[in-house]
């Protein structure tokens, strides 16, 4: 990959003292010397079909991709230094007391980002407006509504990740727009004939460089990295989890931005993003078929210890907790059409089964989780 990449720094004026930094413009042809990324390349797409087909060929792929969504959300929200919890994903918010509500929303805005962004992808092109429009609902009902959502900024003051902010000063709001430009161009150059992946490898660490929104660029640059790979059909379903590689090598991870910014080295970058996509998506393939084999040890369970009704009864509430493996008896009720009294004992059969356990931290109503089963994708 050519390495002198002409990066550099604006002083700002004597007022405002400190420096700026400015990075190339990407729309323009690469090559790249490290045989080792065609390797990695080759491996990170066969890693990626399978992924996809095993998606295709699960019948509960879309419930298990709902708890893959869900690693990806607090992964990427704890990169960016924001409180996110992965029981946060499956809490109803009646359940969450008030000074965690704040962070409750968070979690449930991106959630809601990505599976929008999702469903408009069926009859839209990716596009700057469709990442705007998923920013927005990142700040959904929050007190940063108004001033962030879905606006590029218009100052130069960016919040950024307790490991970056020491060593980086993002462009001049008046790099802004040709920054922005040059980038769209990138993504839609078909006479570059770059292997997709390397695109994204590349838009992701201008991404990270532009930082076009005062707030919450970290986790829209990797929304849009699912976004990317479902519009391209590489994946049927948001279930690569990144972020989640990226968050146990965090460190790593801005540290190889700044060696692209400080030793003009994007190889070195290529490498690290295709190895994360490669260990993703093995290990989501893995999560996924653990999964269903602990829907098949807990059905054997409610086999050996209920009776014919009562298995009939336990299996339809396991079909809702394999998709939100938390429960009350309040929503046991309600999904049988049963009285609470009727529930609660149902409940405390599948207790006393050893199906679901008691979490020792509801705070105001007492919560049943498949705890074998949730602990299995629990960052």
């Amino acid at each position: 990959m050519n390495r002198g990449i002409p990066s550099y720094y604006i002083e700002q004026t004597i007022k405002e003292s400190y420096k700026s930094f400015v990075p190339a413009l990407i729309n323009r042809g690469f090559e790249w010397k490290d045989k080792q990324i065609n390797i990695l390349l080759e491996q990170a797409m066969k890693e990626l079909g399978e992924l996809n087909a095993y998606n295709y060929l699960v019948d509960q792929a879309s419930d298990l991709t709902r708890l893959i969504v869900g690693r990806e959300v607090v992964a990427s929200n704890l990169m960016e230094g924001v409180a996110s919890r992965y029981s946060d994903v499956f809490m109803e918010k009646a359940n969450v007391p008030n000074e965690e509500q704040g962070q409750w929303l968070d979690t449930h805005n991106y959630i809601k980002a990505i599976y929008w962004a999702k469903e408009e992808l069926a009859t839209r092109r990716l596009s700057l407006k469709m990442i705007k429009q998923t920013h927005q609902i990142l700040y959904s009902d929050t007190p940063f509504e108004q001033q962030f959502a879905g606006k590029i900024r218009s100052g130069n003051f960016v919040f950024t990740s307790k490991e970056q902010s020491s060593s980086f000063v993002a462009p001049d709001k008046n790099e802004l727009k040709r920054l922005i430009n040059d980038a769209k161009r990138f993504w839609n150059n078909e006479d570059l004939e770059l292997p997709n992946l390397i695109k994204m490898a590349i838009s992701l660490y201008q991404f990270e460089n532009i930082l076009p929104f005062v707030d919450g660029n970290g986790r829209t640059a990797r929304t849009l990295l699912l976004l990317e790979l479902m519009s391209l059909k590489y994946l049927e379903y948001p279930s690569l989890s990144l972020s989640v590689i990226f968050y146990r090598n965090r460190l790593e991870y801005y540290n190889r931005l700044n060696l692209v910014r400080t030793k003009y080295d994007i190889e070195q970058w290529i490498r690290f993003f295709l190895s994360a996509i490669k260990e993703s998506a093995i290990e989501n393939k893995y999560l996924m078929s653990k999964a269903l084999e602990l829907q098949g040890y807990y059905s054997k369970r409610v086999a050996g210890c209920m009776s014919a009704k009562r298995q009939v009864q336990v299996n339809k509430i396991l079909t809702q907790l394999y998709n939100k493996p938390f429960t009350s008896v309040k929503e046991v009720a309600d999904l049988l059409d049963i009285t609470f009294q009727a529930a609660n004992v149902l409940v405390h059969e599948m207790e006393k089964c050893e199906v679901i356990k008691v979490r020792s931290d509801s705070k105001r109503n007492r919560i049943f989780y498949l705890c074998d089963y949730y602990n299995l994708f629990k960052l």
